[in-house]
Formats: C-alpha cells, sequence, structure tokens
C-alpha cells in the first residue's frame, strides 16, 4: 500500500487553498461535500481512504496567484507560489517512492549503469508524469523533475536529454541538459536521421564544398547538394536547345 512521507503535508491543504475548511470538504469554500479517493495514484498524490481537495470541477474555482501567470512550466508555478522549502521535500518523497532504481541496463550505452524506471503515470510519447500537488498547477515531466532534484534549475531554453535513450528512465546520471537542436539530433526522429546522411541519393558528398542551404515560407532549413543542382540546370538547357 503506497505511504506518504509523514512529514511532507499535501500541499493544496496547508498551502495553497483555505486552511479553516475541514476535511472532507470542497475547499473553494462551496461547503458540498468530497468523495473519498478509491485507489493510490502516486503521480497525482492520491492516497486511498483520504478525502479529495475538491468537489469535481471546483477546482478551477481558485484563483491562480498572479506571480504564477508570468512563469514559464507547471514546476515554476509552483515553485514562486509555494516555495522551495515545502516544494522540494514533497515532491521528493512522492517522486523517489515511485522510482524503480534496479532497472535494466540501458541497450544502447550499457556502461552507463542501470536505468531508474519511473512507474507511474505516462504521456503517449512514453515520457513519465508526476502532479505537482494542487491540480492547478498541472502536471510535470519525471525526467526533467529528476535533473532538477539533483542537479538544480534547467537553464532556461534547455531540454533535458536521455543519454539512455531509455524515455521513462529518471537516473540523473543518465540526464543531460542541451539545447533544443542537439537534443534532436541525439534522438531517432527524422531530423536527426536525415542529418546523420553523409551523401546525396547520387552519392555526392555533404561537405562545406557541395552543400548549400535554402530556408523554406516556414522558417526551417534544408540542405541541398549543387553538384545536383548544376547537373538538374544542365539538363534543362540542353532540353532547351533541342
Amino acid at each position: 500500500m503506497l505511504k506518504k512521507p509523514l512529514d511532507t503535508p499535501r500541499l493544496g491543504r496547508t498551502i495553497r487553498f483555505r486552511t479553516d475548511i475541514p476535511s472532507g470538504q470542497c475547499r473553494c469554500g462551496c461547503g458540498e461535500k468530497t468523495e473519498l479517493i478509491k485507489i493510490n495514484n502516486a503521480s497525482l498524490g492520491l492516497v486511498k481512504g483520504e478525502y479529495r481537495d475538491f468537489v469535481k470541477f471546483h477546482a478551477a474555482r481558485v484563483p491562480i496567484d498572479p506571480r504564477a501567470k508570468a512563469c514559464g512550466s507547471s514546476y515554476e508555478k509552483a515553485l514562486v507560489v509555494i516555495g522551495d522549502a515545502l516544494l522540494r521535500p514533497f515532491l521528493e518523497g512522492r517522486f523517489w517512492n515511485s522510482v524503480n532504481k534496479n532497472g535494466p541496463l540501458p541497450k544502447k550505452r550499457p556502461t552507463l549503469g542501470r536505468c531508474w524506471i519511473w512507474t507511474g503515470t505516462a504521456d503517449t510519447h512514453g515520457y513519465g508524469r508526476i502532479g505537482l500537488g494542487p491540480m492547478v498547477f498541472g502536471m510535470y515531466a519525471t525526467h526533467r523533475l529528476s535533473y532538477l532534484l539533483q542537479h538544480g534549475m534547467i537553464p532556461a531554453g534547455l531540454d533535458i536529454d536521455h543519454l539512455c535513450r531509455v524515455p521513462l528512465c529518471c537516473n540523473p546520471h543518465h540526464l543531460e541538459a542541451v539545447s533544443r537542436r542537439i537534443n534532436l539530433l541525439r534522438g531517432e526522429g527524422p531530423t536527426a536521421i536525415h542529418a546523420r546522411v553523409t551523401e546525396c541519393p547520387q552519392g555526392h558528398p555533404y561537405d562545406i564544398e557541395n552543400t548549400a542551404y535554402s530556408v523554406k515560407p516556414k522558417g526551417n532549413t534544408t540542405r541541398y547538394c549543387k553538384q545536383c543542382n548544376r547537373d538538374r540546370a544542365n539538363r534543362n538547357r540542353a532540353k532547351g536547345k533541342n
């Protein structure tokens, strides 16, 4: 049975909402009774047998702290409103309880050591997600939270790349803060696959002398082979003479 740390109370009851409302009543102040939680859910911070903080849809009635509106990520919003002294121990207790530190060795880089696998909720892309206490703060990527707890705040504009290529891994030693471009080029998507191609379909090398770039209307840049471009122009001129 899931147990939350005794020294990390649920933030929704102690920080974000009215503390004069007894357990079992909606925290928005409407006076309606809330339901009992029927199943444990570590990602959302739900413990079976406890009362929910809100009646369904009533969380939207709680005004958002104006300081949080200017923040980018859901973690930054929670950090501004709650503070690091309370947010960090609360998340560490819930987060590490749902991480299996005896995971498999990564197939592509076994020398990195075992992956620490997130066992809670995952999104459609296979990355772990965890709730940041009150519903108004939303969900947060578990690999980003692992890096943040180990190394501190993530620099603005950087992605957290999995060196082990395992999306559910939360081992902070398998994570690295890199630019979006580097993150994409290290992956297995179309951008990375195309970037690793060293020759055009006709066998001409993509080197400094033979490679040119063009900017599309949407702003993305593509490369093309200069030799193939010259050959195509020569064929068109020959057709014109005939």
